[in-house]
């Protein structure tokens, strides 16, 4: 018995450190996975930035005084950066400038020569990496930054300013914190092996190769070998690090355990086999098998077993013991079984009821009561083959909008916007220019079906019908991975500061009324796609409008 356990504490000893491995190899797995998306949305949030019209407006434009400066800032750029600059964000968003001929001070802006002396690695613009570990000018806290240049909306020229997205040290820290269990230690450095964050947090800003030593048995850190498993993009490297000292330690102890614990029942077995073997040999047996049969399918019908009350016989009362647990497990399970059904029907019906109270919201009477309109014009001009042809198109338009299937492709999507401007067209003579300008693998996209038309009537209703003249349309569909960016930009007539203000606190707020086509398209990418998808509206007086959809995790036909 003895040489049993001792090949048990071997291998116990052998498959112990294989699953410390395993784990740290998906933790390392997981770890650059989200290190990666949190770049992806850095790069995301960057572009969009880089691209927004006030804040180009608000570099390159002239303002008499630095309030007047301010209040522009406050009214019209603050909106789309501050949620990112509050103190639970994990990013932060600066401009950062090499022109020292601005008289007022910007707000979120600071001195590029400045950052770049702070900075541990250097310039980003002779980096040849996206990313780059540097210093923040604000806490001195390491960052992970990326860079977009701001260019010249007329001339697109570089105007001496750069977007940056640095993602926080805390946000970096918040993925590994909970992931260091056991002897580890986690790591994640930039491409010159400068420690961005770290468990241990007096790593943090320190040179990886100045406090781990490479040798032949693996690495050394503050006197105990580690195991590396390591993981890394173009950017960052992810080092998960197995201490072998403490895991030899921790297994000499167990086997230690495990050979006193086996000694000592082996002990008390034989003092006890003597005793127990002539009384309990026949009922202990019998009980052994029941239990050791137990599995799901058979605790049902273990629990009918009849139980004897009041015997004296230790095996009897152990079974009926037995018996009543059985019972209990198997009425628990069954509990269980009917909460978690309960439960997710519940949460499909909410989500179901959302989706389709907001879907309901989307009338598409203007489309047949223009289509019966043109259709009764062409009988009364005894046109009665085109009258036809609309009233086929009406029909057949009808079954498409039918919204017992909720998604369709962007080629779909795109061809009805076509049509819905055709028809625009009709009633306004040809006042509407329309663009669309997307590539052929973008447009098998699935997206929410009527998710970009109510963009398009808005922009056709309040953009192009009250300005004088005909107008133009272009809707711009863009995929980065996994995520699809739309842009519907009209050349209308802009909407006003205080108007605008008012219709993002419409759209983005919780009150319902008023024109519900924007606030409808929002909150349906919020439902569907969560904190993920997005949607900003952009617009000047005068300068017309660009509404951008970001949707995320889209999939193809």
């Amino acid at each position: 018995m003895v040489i049993l356990e001792l090949v048990f504490i071997f291998r116990t000893k052998d498959l112990e450190y294989e699953r410390e491995i395993a784990s740290a190899n998906a933790t390392a797995d997981k770890l650059i996975y989200d290190y990666s998306f949190e770049m992806e949305k850095a790069e995301l949030v960057a572009g969009t930035l880089a691209e927004f019209q006030p804040l180009n407006f608000y570099i390159t434009g002239t303002f008499d005084t630095p309030s007047a400066a301010r209040d522009y800032y406050h009214d019209s750029i603050s909106p789309m950066i501050a949620p990112h600059n509050n103190v639970k964000s994990g990013l932060r968003i600066r401009v950062y400038h090499n022109d020292d001929s601005k008289t007022y001070p910007l707000e979120i802006s600071g001195s590029l020569r400045e950052f770049t002396k702070k900075n541990f690695t250097g310039d980003p613009f002779t980096s040849a990496r996206p990313f780059w570990a540097s210093v923040d000018c604000d806490t001195y806290h390491p960052v992970l930054s990326y860079f977009r240049p701001v260019f010249d909306a007329g001339t697109y020229k570089d105007i001496a300013y750069v977007v940056a997205v640095h993602i926080k040290e805390s946000l970096l820290y918040s993925y590994i914190k909970g992931e260091s269990a056991g002897e580890r230690v986690i790591v994640v450095t930039d491409r010159n092996g400068y420690v961005i964050t770290s468990t241990v947090r007096d790593y943090v800003g320190a040179v990886f190769s100045g406090i781990a030593e490479e040798t032949e048995s693996g690495l050394v850190l503050s006197g105990e070998r580690y195991e590396a498993i390591e993981r890394e993009n173009e950017n960052i490297c992810v080092h998960v690090l197995i201490s072998s000292d403490a895991l030899n330690r921790q297994l000499a102890r167990s086997a230690l355990q495990i050979l006193l614990i086996g000694i000592s029942l082996f002990v008390i077995s034989l003092l006890l086999i003597y005793y127990i073997t002539g009384k309990a040999t026949a009922g202990m047996e019998e009980l052994i098998k029941k239990m050791n049969h137990v599995d799901r399918t058979k605790i049902h019908t273990m629990a009918k077993d009849p139980t004897e009350e009041g015997s004296r016989d230790e095996i009897v009362q152990l079974d009926s013991a037995f018996t009543k647990m059985m019972q209990v497990i198997d009425e628990l399970v069954e509990q269980v079984k009917a909460d978690e059904a309960r439960l997710k029907d519940e949460v499909i019906t909410r989500q179901q009821a959302e989706l389709r109270f907001l879907q309901q919201q989307i009338n598409p009477h203007y489309l047949f009561n223009t289509l019966e309109s043109i259709r009764m014009k062409l009988i009364l001009k005894n046109d009665r083959e085109d009258a036809n042809i609309v009233k086929l198109f009406a029909e057949s338009f009808r079954r498409y909008i039918d919204m017992k299937n909720e998604t369709s492709t962007l080629r779909e999507e795109m061809s009805f916007i076509e049509k819905y401007i055709f028809i625009q067209n009709y009633r306004l003579e040809k006042k509407v220019n329309y663009e669309l300008m997307a590539s052929e693998s973008t447009l098998s996209c699935m997206v929410p079906k009527l998710l970009i038309q109510p963009v398009v009537e808005n922009a056709v209703i309040h953009g192009i019908e009250p300005k004088d003249g005909p107008g133009n349309i272009t809707v711009t569909i863009a995929r980065q991975g996994e995520t699809i960016v739309i842009k519907v930009v009209d050349d209308g007539n802009g909407i006003e500061k205080e108007k605008l203000r008012e219709l993002r606190e419409h759209v983005y707020g919780e009150e319902n009324g008023g024109s519900i086509g924007l606030q409808n398209v929002y909150r349906r990418i919020r439902l569907i796609y969560g904190e993920k998808g997005n949607m900003f509206i952009e617009s000047g007086e005068g300068t017309g409008t660009k509404v951008t959809l970001i949707l995320t995790e889209v999939r193809d036909v």
